[in-house]
């Protein structure tokens, strides 16, 4: 049997089973939405209620909207979470759905890049793996929590922005949707300032003078924007790269492999499979210009985590929030692979069978992570008594459980007693903001079912 026969009879020409296939992850995340999703508020999404206080005041500007949360100017995400306060009680669980929206629309900017890359060749079936990376479980914290929606949404963005460029050919309407695209993903979170530099590559690449000193200029001018102000001291603790530059290289490693496996250690494994699998297509970027930007931005994006969460601890980088951005090079690997079993007669067949295996070891370990949506469901509802009842408890028992940092304690110490103080305080921010829901029958306090 030949290479190409192999991978003929390997996905199957049935579209009805194909489809079947595609949507048991899209499907089963909805469910999972559905069944373990609660209408709360928890952790950094309390970071919102002070602004839903002078929205409903009438005292929201422009400059609130555009306020770093961390060091990200969440714009678009804050705009949406003043709207579902306004229209919707400030419904957490819609929130939840709102990611799972974006994570649809991601799948549908790249089922229509892999169908144009591989033309007369694509089949439906050539969509199941790349279903099951967009769905994948692994992502619990982004679809489980409501204020995390905004990662799927800037994912999205940076999906649309990339798209439009590849398909423009001058100072077109597709140039002008990716501008637009661009500057929306860049206030939505704090990755999404990448798509300025991977975008300016592509269009070197492709020898385009014109759009390229209109990208330049739009380039400086909104990441000039996006920096002025920038808290770049606030977080200095965290930038432990400095003081380990080893526990950084770990950390880098681990988020790369993280969208393969829910294990750290087999994460480092696999994460250095996957480093050689990006050198080998990025060699190809000329003939691949969109999904190799897709490796690009994975391998930047796990670069700017490792950057400012490695001080939490190397095993930190198998991390579910973050996956949704590692998992792009993944699937930049598998369509240029692909294109070049179909169209390329040098291709190293063995490569695509060892990704291809990488992609079902994904697949069959993601499902692990089911007990997770269990726990957090478990989690979120103490939480939901909690803030529901918040006249009953003292600030000391509305604080975080501590033992959720003792780890840190020999890995950074210093950032331990930072966060310990932060802690100390929560109880406090939480009464005080729950004060606000409560008077704007807002999350648990509103009048219809949570």
């Amino acid at each position: 049997m030949s290479n190409k026969d192999f991978v003929e009879d390997f996905f199957p020409k049935s579209n009805i089973v194909s489809f079947l296939f595609i949507i048991i992850p899209c499907f089963l995340i909805f469910f999972l939405i559905y069944r373990y999703g609660v209408n709360v508020i928890t952790g950094d999404e309390w970071a919102i209620v002070p602004y839903i206080d002078k929205f409903f005041k009438g005292e929201i500007s422009f400059k609130d909207i555009l306020d770093f949360h961390n060091q990200h100017r969440i714009a678009l995400p804050r705009i949406l979470m003043l709207i579902n306060s306004k229209f919707f009680g400030y419904n957490s669980k819609y929130q939840m759905f709102f990611g799972y929206f974006f994570a649809m629309l991601s799948f549908g900017v790249l089922y229509k890049s892999i169908n144009n890359l591989l033309g007369e060749k694509f089949r439906v079936s050539h969509l199941i793996i790349p279903s099951f990376l967009i769905f994948s479980m692994r992502q619990w914290e982004n679809f489980l929590y409501g204020w995390q929606f905004q990662i799927p949404m800037m994912v999205f963005l940076f999906l649309v922005s990339l798209y439009c460029l590849s398909k423009s050919k001058g100072l077109d309407i597709n140039f002008a949707l990716s501008i637009i695209s661009g500057i929306f993903t860049t206030y939505t979170f704090g990755n999404g300032i990448l798509i300025w530099p991977i975008g300016f590559l592509l269009i070197v690449n492709q020898k385009r003078n014109k759009e390229l000193y209109v990208w330049s200029l739009i380039s400086i001018a909104f990441l000039f924007f996006y920096f002025y102000g920038y808290p770049f001291n606030g977080e200095e603790e965290h930038i432990y790269f400095k003081k380990n530059f080893f526990n950084f290289i770990l950390y880098f490693i681990v988020s790369v492999g993280s969208p393969l496996t829910t294990e750290k250690y087999t994460a480092f494994i696999l994460g250095l499979i996957l480093i050689f699998f990006y050198y080998h297509s990025l060699k190809s970027y000329k003939d691949y210009p969109f999904f190799a930007s897709l490796i690009i931005f994975s391998l930047l994006s796990s670069f700017l985590i490792a950057i400012s969460r490695s001080g939490f601890g190397w095993q930190g980088g198998i991390g579910s929030r973050y996956v949704s951005f590692c998992l792009l090079g993944p699937m930049g690997v598998y369509a240029i692979f692909l294109h070049k079993i179909y169209y390329k007669k040098e291709f190293n067949f063995n490569f695509f069978i060892l990704l291809i295996f990488l992609f079902c070891f994904q697949i069959i370990t993601s499902f692990s992570n089911y007990f997770k949506y269990e726990l957090v469901f478990i989690k979120n509802k103490r939480e939901e008594y909690l803030v529901k009842n918040y006249k009953k408890f003292s600030d000391f028992e509305l604080n975080p459980d501590f033992s959720e940092i003792d780890y840190l304690k020999t890995i950074n110490p210093e950032l331990y007693q930072k966060i310990k103080i932060d802690f100390e305080k929560t109880g406090y921010i939480k009464k005080k903001y729950a004060e606000v829901l409560d008077k704007y029958s807002l999350n648990v306090f509103g009048t219809k079912e949570n």
